[in-house]
């Protein structure tokens, strides 16, 4: 009844009006959900507070922007979009139709249904414009785009493109959420070279100036003996961005993020030569597991007028020392960065 009332002359159709019936939405924290106009629910049944890394439909972090996207309860999805619709004329004027359902609770990232014809969008504040986030590719009149897109994000949880693991790397298990870089499947890199295994794939982040986010990853595999050495230190990277029919954009620099990691068996070890700027917060000491990080590309070469028009790839390698770089036990060496892609999905999450 909520949505019909907003909807006025607009006939919502059961499949997007469905999806709250299966499930109003995540509970909100009390306060979020006290701005958007809605009254605290009881949780008497053991409900939890959805916080800034619980968001049901994923999220990334990189440097100090962190989006994580909550499904909004309907009460909330209305109210949200009135108070945006106040605030831009743009979406008043040109999106009338346009329901915000999901949204993150620091950066603005926002995606809305249209509810007449099903469509799915995402918000794109450097372009002033909502982009598509669902592929066309049913027939005219079903309105099926909100389902589409809710099937095809649970494909990619039943296939393990995403996993939960933690979305902030630094802070580890605190910022544990479902995380969009994609953790298998073609758009992952994988290679190893020398007993470094490098793994990278990226995300499109349409609030974030169109950039990339990318996340990659490092570890050792097979044995010692194997290897020829016990540890080794990153101590430099070369990146090679291209656009397709441009010659590539060459980047160089120390580290990762301030980071120059000394991979060991089963996981890496957090000092002051790996991390000089003290940026682990639980301290020194072995930490288990890959090495992993999050940047971003510019947005430079993102061009949204047609959507998809852009084409491109990221690959490189990263120089490892054996040892430490302050006692080196052999020659160095690069370990490949395969190539993954950079462009603009069929899907936006």
């Amino acid at each position: 009844a909520k949505l019909a009332e907003f909807a006025g002359a607009v006939a919502v159709h059961p499949l997007i009006e469905g999806i709250w019936g299966v499930h109003d939405g995540q509970h909100l924290p009390h306060r979020l959900r006290r701005s958007l106009g809605g009254q605290p629910r009881s949780v008497e049944d053991g409900t939890v507070e959805a916080c800034h890394f619980d968001g049901l439909f994923g999220g990334y972090q990189v440097y100090e922007h962190s989006a994580c996207s909550v499904f909004l309860p309907i009460e909330s999805a209305i109210a949200l979009t009135e108070m945006v619709r106040e605030e831009s004329q743009d979406l008043a004027q040109l999106h009338p139709t346009k329901l915000i359902f999901a949204m993150t609770f620091a950066v603005g990232k926002f995606l809305a249904v249209d509810l007449r014809d099903g469509t799915v969008h995402a918000f794109a504040p450097h372009e002033g414009r909502w982009i598509p986030a669902v592929s066309r590719g049913s027939a005219e009149g079903r309105c099926d785009g909100l389902l589409r897109w809710f099937g095809e994000f649970c494909r990619r949880l039943e296939d393990g493109t995403y996993e939960q693991r933690p979305l902030r790397a630094e802070v580890g298990e605190r910022s544990l959420g479902l995380c969009l870089f994609p953790a298998r499947g073609p758009e992952v890199s994988r290679c190893v070279t020398r007993g470094v295994e490098v793994t990278a794939s990226c995300v499109f982040m349409p609030e974030y100036r169109g950039a990339w986010g990318y996340s990659i990853a490092f570890r050792l595999v097979g044995t010692a003996a194997e290897r020829g050495y016990k540890t080794c230190q990153l101590t430099s990277r070369t990146w090679e961005i291209t656009e397709e029919g441009q010659p590539p954009d060459i980047v160089n620099g120390d580290g990762v993020v301030g980071f120059f990691p000394i991979l060991a068996d089963g996981g890496w070890i957090c000092n002051e030569a790996s991390d000089p700027h003290g940026q682990c917060e639980d301290g020194q000491g072995f930490r288990d597991g890959e090495f992993r990080y999050q940047s971003c590309t510019t947005g430079g070469l993102a061009t949204m007028g047609g959507l998809a028009t852009m084409s491109g790839s990221f690959a490189g390698s990263l120089r490892f020392v054996p040892g430490t770089a302050a006692k080196p036990l052999g020659e160095a060496f690069d370990a490949r960065l395969a190539p993954f892609r950079l462009h603009v999905p069929d899907f936006l999450f």
